[in-house]
Formats: C-alpha cells, sequence, structure tokens
C-alpha cells in the first residue's frame, strides 16, 4: 500500500518530465529548423552586401582611372626650356638657313635621265612619245634586262647595257631627246669643297 503510495507521486513526476522532455526537444528542432530556413536569406543578404561593397569600392577606382586618363589628355604646362633647347630654338633660324644656302642647286648643263623614265605616261605626254614607239621601247628595255641576266661577266653586262641604252634613245626624234633631256643640278657645298681642295693642294704644292 505504501508502495503504491510511493510510487504514484514518482511516476506523476516521470511521466511529466518525459512530457517536458518531448516539449523541449519539439522546441529545439522547431528552432533549429527556423535557423536553417533563416540562413539561406541572410547568406544571400550578406552575399548581396558584399558584392555591392565591392562595386562600390570598384567606383571609386574607376572614377580614378578616368581622372588620370582625363589628365593626361588635358594639355600640360611648358615645361622649362633647358639650355641645350635654348640654343637650338635660337640657332634652328640660322642653321636652316645656312642649310638652304649650301644646299641650293647650281645647274650645270644636261643630262639624260634613265631610259626607264620613258615609260612613264607623264614623260611620253611631255616629249610627244606616240604609243607604238613607246610600246617598242618597252620591249627593248624588256630584251636588255633579260639580256643582262644571262650574262655572267660584269664588264659585258655594263656594255650590253650601254648598246641597248644607246639603241633606246636613237628611236628618239632630235626635239623628244632635248626635251627628255634635265638639267644637272650640283649642289653648292659640293663646288665649295672642290675648289677648295684644289686651292690648298695649288697652295702647299701637292704631297711633299
Amino acid at each position: 500500500m505504501m508502495s503504491h503510495v510511493l510510487a504514484a507521486p514518482y511516476g506523476t513526476w516521470f511521466g511529466d518530465n518525459r512530457r517536458v522532455l518531448r516539449i523541449d526537444t519539439l522546441c529545439r528542432s522547431i528552432a533549429m529548423v527556423a535557423a536553417i530556413a533563416m540562413s539561406g536569406p541572410a547568406a544571400q543578404g550578406q552575399s548581396t552586401a558584399s558584392d555591392a561593397g565591392a562595386q562600390t569600392a570598384s567606383e571609386p577606382t574607376i572614377a580614378q582611372d578616368a581622372g588620370a586618363a582625363k589628365a593626361a589628355d588635358s594639355p600640360q604646362p611648358d615645361a622649362p626650356m633647358g639650355l641645350d633647347e635654348w640654343i637650338d630654338a635660337k640657332f634652328k633660324p640660322v642653321a636652316d638657313w645656312w642649310e638652304a644656302v649650301v644646299l641650293t642647286p647650281i645647274p650645270l648643263g644636261t643630262q639624260i635621265p634613265p631610259v626607264e623614265e620613258l615609260l612613264k605616261p607623264e614623260v611620253q605626254a611631255r616629249i610627244g612619245l606616240d604609243p607604238p614607239r613607246a610600246a617598242n621601247i618597252a620591249m627593248l628595255i624588256e630584251d636588255r634586262d633579260l639580256a643582262v641576266s644571262a650574262e655572267p661577266n660584269g664588264h659585258r653586262r655594263a656594255e650590253i647595257v650601254q648598246a641597248k641604252n644607246q639603241e633606246i634613245l636613237a628611236m628618239l626624234t632630235a626635239d623628244q631627246l632635248e626635251k627628255f633631256r634635265r638639267p644637272r643640278q650640283v649642289p653648292l657645298v659640293l663646288i665649295l669643297l672642290v675648289c677648295g681642295a684644289a686651292f690648298f693642294t695649288l697652295a702647299f704644292g701637292f704631297v711633299n
């Protein structure tokens, strides 16, 4: 009897504890499911926030690059001129004038240009060369080049070129040949050098 009396409160207590444990387990399970469900949007929000932060951080870099490019394109203030640049700027007009003087072409007679220029339409129109004669000249120039390429002897090649050129020029009339000539121009500095060399050679009695 006493055992039943003692067992009843303990049984009730154990039963209540089982219910409490079940309720606690259920609450824990619900909390775990809720945490798992909330972790997805939270992680997504954190990733979106990090991407937005990276984009925001990259915007100043892009702006800095654009500013640097704009600064590079904008005209820079003139740097102070160095001594060599100052000397070059002061003497450049004199140097240009002296270059124009010493390189002044001096006409010394006339010369016959290379016969290949007879193939140019502007030259043919200037000297009045008719198309059939121009075609014959082109054939002679081609034959000359073939003969030169087939000749191994260099001296013989020069003779072939000279003979063929004379044959080509013989096809021109006197008036056409005169129009075909052009002035022979020699720069003034070359004349000065030759005259100076001749003067000092004579003044010093040639080679001692």
